[in-house]
């Protein structure tokens, strides 16, 4: 068999195995073999290391395109001089995912603008990085997708897609009253989230004003009884910095 065929033959076989980076990359690697006299293991570690890295990048990119993301935050773009009622340091020890393995929640509260969200994304992209499951929805539109699945009489499907991640952001918890069956979702949700997986909730209501939101209010109390059991609770004041910004001519 020429040096020819054999290569041929050897992408093909790559291509049944799914060896789809080690086959992209494989003409370099013979290439490198040469001009450098590799070994035949450190040709094979080479042709390993790449492929193992091609399918973490894919692993990740397709995490970060079921996470649903609205846009990318990160802690090192957050302005915590603008918050001076966040302690920098507890945030930042989040980073190291120690949390979503405890199965540990976050509730971050605050007005509009105060950062929220771009903590509840920055913190869900870490955990992404760390190589865990993230979901980020809406409040508004998760209650949407629970009043079509009743529809269809298919709630039990929409929980277990969520309980699939291992962290689920449910952002701007308090802009729309919750009616009781999307409340008894919500509190089956946080239940069987429970010592497993975590939540990130960001509100605009302190957990008093959690009892004008639910239609029913003895699922405010089950509900925050197991969500805090495990919790970090984040407190932001303060003016939105949105608005603030666009007073200084940050924005055109």
């Amino acid at each position: 068999m020429t040096s020819s065929t054999t290569f041929d033959k050897t992408l093909e076989n790559l291509t049944k195995l799914k060896l789809s980076t080690l086959r992209e990359h494989l003409d370099d690697h013979l290439r490198m073999a040469q001009s450098k006299s590799l070994t035949f293991l450190e040709f094979l570690h080479g042709l390993t290391q790449e492929e193992l890295q091609g399918r973490e990048h894919s692993n990740f990119t397709r995490r970060l395109r079921a996470a649903k993301f609205p846009g990318s935050k990160t802690l090192d773009m957050f302005d915590f001089a603008f918050q001076p009622s966040l302690n920098p340091d507890r945030v930042l020890n989040l980073k190291d995912g120690r949390w979503v393995a405890n199965a540990e929640n976050l509730v971050l509260a605050g007005q509009s603008g105060t950062g929220k969200t771009h903590l509840a994304i920055a913190l869900g992209q870490k955990a992404l990085e760390l190589g865990y499951k993230v979901y980020f929805t809406g409040v508004s539109d998760l209650l949407e997708q629970v009043n079509q699945a009743q529809v269809r009489g298919d709630l039990l499907s929409l929980q277990r897609k969520l309980l699939k991640m291992d962290v689920v952001i449910l952002d701007e918890l308090g802009y729309l009253k919750i009616n009781r069956e999307q409340g008894n979702f919500l509190f089956r949700l946080v239940s069987k989230a429970y010592e497993k997986q975590s939540l990130i909730i960001t509100t605009n209501k302190d957990f008093r004003g959690w009892a004008d939101i639910f239609e029913d209010p003895v699922q405010v109390s089950a509900l925050l009884d197991r969500l805090l059991h495990h919790c970090h609770v984040f407190s932001l004041t303060g003016e939105s910095y949105r608005i603030k910004h666009r007073m200084q001519g940050g924005e055109k």
